[in-house]
């Protein structure tokens, strides 16, 4: 189901459920927690860290480190860009 490397596991179809309801997305683990919550699914952030490296190693997500970290469901090779300036209205 998920990888021949990964057991599929109620907590890892569930968390890659929510990581793929859109296609190309970009995802945190802090976003991921709070959506998990909204969705009735009780899950520790530790585990949501651990379960996306999980998915990375098992190339099901792309890691991509900056300011911040995020995951991307989109394993195609592709750019990322961030803004690292704080544009402040006058």
């Amino acid at each position: 189901m998920l990888n021949a490397r990964l057991r599929a596991t109620q907590q890892r179809v569930i968390l890659r459920e929510l990581c793929s309801a859109r296609t190309d997305r970009h995802v945190s683990a802090e976003m991921l927690f709070a959506q998990a919550r909204e969705n009735g699914f009780p899950v520790s952030q530790s585990t949501i860290y651990k379960t996306l490296n999980q998915f990375a190693q098992a190339e099901r997500l792309l890691r991509i480190y900056g300011p911040r970290s995020f995951s991307d469901t989109n394993t195609h090779a592709h750019p990322h860009y961030f803004c690292t300036a704080r544009i402040v209205a006058p």
